[in-house]
């Protein structure tokens, strides 16, 4: 068969439909216009330069090529129809359009496409960029995540690298400051990279001692504008710590006393962190070298022509981390940076929301998303998938929360649940669709986020991890009040104005 038309069958069996025609054979998908699919990365210029060259009539005298309209199995000997790789907009217009002049396919076949279990290629935008061979432990709140974070630190051999926004000179800070300054005075290379801002209160006193035990320190974006490379808008929101680039932790907890436990005279907010082992710890180290070369030197002194003072070079994982097992959990390392897609984590939140069929359930600590999540969500709820939204009831940044509710109306009138959180903060940043597909990191769903931040987050598949984030928050709910659809329309006019008035402020809460 020649190169044009395994292109050809390529596009069909992705969903392509031909602008000429108006449909895919054995798709039916309408309407489905090619711009979408270009954007959902299922149809390539090649494939579809190929499909204008060729007539309706060429392809269905081909008997190789029909047997893509006999249905999901073929027929003997031929070409199946993949219908893993159906877009989920043409799945439902497959199911409402069974039956008219543009049908390929019977409705027994569109429910047989609608019904069938996920797959990971329904999640995720780039299938060779979330390899399998993970371990996930989800670690809730500072009880789980700081002892097995010390845990990790206390037994370092090679390096310890940790990038974090708020480090604070206080009794739980400083359980972290002694364990990396012990092991680097054990000969251990310790380096650490804080925000300016985040970690602005960072005593320097505490910096002193970094340096004496030779831990190498970096800010990020220093506040003073005497400073090099200050700013102010622009923040590194990563938390991240890699051990000897064989295990790392990653989620939304900063080193303080508001993460710990209050067993540690901490305060006890509420928080997911992860603990990964596989293939990603080497993406998150080379994430993490790329921050390294870009902040600012505290501690210690750059060797002459140090990259990241003068120019970014691209870099490739440092440590090729070899596969753990064939199975296990697919991780994908999501980040936004300096010169990364600003959008690249949004692009995946809106990708797989559009691919949920059963539910979508949200802790967000920070709950200002824009009109294109706001838009993915009020489509869920709309096909009848469960939306569902924990925010926090007292948060930390004065304002915010009006910011929040200026977005609920739209949002609860489309049948999206939203709950608050009253023990105490929440800081929570996740997502789990579908029992199968989770986010865990720093990226809030929040302007900040969006358009300035440093942000990092791992979408994962995996059932295991998701009926985790499934149960613990099913039991939060025990701990929430929902908002009212009905009374929220009856809310008083100053409440109206105060939420419209924060909301216009968003990009500096």
């Amino acid at each position: 068969m020649d190169t044009a038309r395994a292109h050809l069958e390529a596009a069909w069996a992705r969903g392509y439909r031909d602008p000429q025609v108006g449909y895919a054979p054995g798709l039916a998908l309408g309407t489905i216009d090619r711009r979408e699919l270009k954007q959902a990365g299922h149809l390539t210029s090649a494939a579809e330069k190929t499909a204008r060259k060729i007539s309706l009539e060429r392809r269905l005298r081909d008997p190789a090529l029909a047997a893509l309209e006999r249905g999901p199995a073929g027929i003997p000997g031929k070409t199946p129809v993949d219908l893993d790789a159906v877009p989920r907009a043409a799945r439902k217009r497959l199911a409402s359009r069974s039956g008219t002049a543009r049908s390929c396919y019977p409705v027994a076949v569109a429910e047989h496409v609608l019904n069938r279990p996920p797959t990971g290629e329904s999640f995720r935008l780039f299938l060779e960029r979330m390899p399998a061979g993970h371990r996930v432990e989800v670690l809730f709140d500072g009880a789980a995540a700081y002892p097995a974070m010390l845990e990790a630190i206390a037994g370092a051999r090679e390096s310890i690298e940790l990038e974090t926004y708020l480090w604070a000179s206080d009794t739980n800070g400083r359980r972290f400051l002694d364990a990396l300054c012990i092991k680097a005075q054990e000969g251990v290379k310790v380096r650490a990279v804080i925000d300016g801002a985040g970690s602005y209160w960072f005593a320097g006193e505490d910096i002193n001692r970094l340096r004496t035990a030779g831990v190498q320190l970096s800010i990020f974006h220093p506040v003073g504008p005497w400073r090099r490379r200050w700013g102010w808008q622009v923040r590194d929101h990563r938390k991240l710590l890699v051990v000897d680039a064989r295990v790392a932790f990653t989620g939304g907890l900063n080193l303080g006393d508001d993460y710990a436990p209050e067993s540690w005279g901490g305060r006890g907010w509420h928080d997911v962190h992860a603990r990964i082992v596989g293939p990603v710890v080497g993406e998150l180290r080379r994430l993490f070298e790329m921050t390294w070369r870009y902040a600012m030197p505290e501690t210690w002194a750059p060797p002459p022509g140090f990259p990241g003072l003068e120019r970014r070079r691209r870099l490739r994982s440092p440590v090729e981390q070899a596969t753990i097992e064939t199975a296990g959990s697919r991780v994908h390392a999501l980040a936004v940076g300096r010169w990364l897609g600003r959008r690249a984590i949004q692009h995946h939140l809106q990708h797989a929301m559009n691919a949920a069929r059963e539910r979508i359930w949200i802790e967000a600590a920070y709950f200002v998303p824009n009109r294109v999540l706001r838009r993915a969500m009020r489509r869920a709820a709309a096909r009848g998938v469960d939306v569902r939204v924990i925010v926090p009831r007292h948060i930390d940044i004065p304002g915010l929360r009006d910011a929040s509710q200026f977005t609920w109306t739209d949002l609860l009138a489309a049948g999206v649940r939203i709950f608050e959180w009253l023990p105490s903060m929440l800081h929570a940043k996740t997502i789990v669709i579908d029992r199968h597909w989770s986010s865990i990191g720093s990226y809030n769903l929040d302007q900040r986020s969006l358009v300035y931040n440093w942000e990092l987050s791992l979408s994962i598949f995996d059932g295991e991890v998701a009926s985790v984030l499934d149960e613990h928050f099913t039991k939060d709910l025990e701990s929430c009040t929902e908002a009212d659809a009905a009374a929220w329309l009856d809310r008083s006019v100053w409440a109206r104005l105060k939420q419209r008035f924060f909301y216009f402020f968003r990009l500096w809460l």
